[in-house]
């Protein structure tokens, strides 16, 4: 597991966090779920397209994610990243 500071654009990450805000958003044609995931070190934005709800997903919760970590629209993120809930 990484630190969201020292993560590197373009390439897969592991990252863990807590949930800090959960956003419906409609850029796409299908709209879509962002999570901004935070681990004291820095935060980014879990975007899943097509999604309004993932079970277990909230403000508070602890996650475990893996993908490729991108930047988008000025913004760090990860596209519909392999997900585990923590306690």
């Amino acid at each position: 597991c990484q630190q969201i500071q020292g993560a590197r654009i373009r390439e897969r990450v592991h990252l863990r966090g807590t949930v800090q805000a959960i956003t419906l958003s409609p850029e796409l044609d299908k709209g879509g779920l962002d999570v901004d995931l935070d681990d004291g070190t820095g935060s980014i934005t879990l975007a899943w397209m097509g999604r309004r709800l993932i079970p277990g997903i909230e403000v508070g919760r602890g996650i475990d994610v893996w993908g490729m970590l991108t930047i988008s629209g000025g913004r760090r993120v990860i596209f519909n990243p392999a997900y585990q809930l923590g306690p």
